[in-house]
């Protein structure tokens, strides 16, 4: 039972490309508290393809609708939403500099 558990954790679902992989990792709520979504769990959808969910992060994060904004309307929303993108694209510069120090 125990090597069935094993095979079944390390084998990647290879129905899921990037696109179904973002849209679990930008789902609502993803990385709120009350999530039930694991560490491991999103790690696990963020490295499926390492060398192209970087780029697709890079490039959606903007659209998305953060739930740390939401509540908020007028001035107070923009300038919570601005705060929000410019700690995302602080956090995707980091892990961009740690990937180059890994592959490098």
């Amino acid at each position: 039972m125990c090597d069935v558990r094993r095979v079944l954790s390390s084998a990647k679902n290879h129905l899921q490309n990037p696109f179904t992989l973002m849209d679990k990792l930008f789902s609502p709520y993803m990385f709120s508290a009350s999530s039930k979504t694991t560490l491991a769990e999103k790690l696990e959808i963020y490295f499926h393809d390492f060398s192209i969910m970087p780029l697709f992060v890079q490039e959606n994060y903007l659209k998305h609708s953060f739930s740390r904004a939401q509540g908020l309307q007028g001035r107070d929303a923009d300038l919570k939403r601005i705060d929000l993108v410019a700690r995302a694209a602080e956090s995707i510069s980091d892990g961009d500099i740690l990937d180059s120090l890994i592959h490098r």
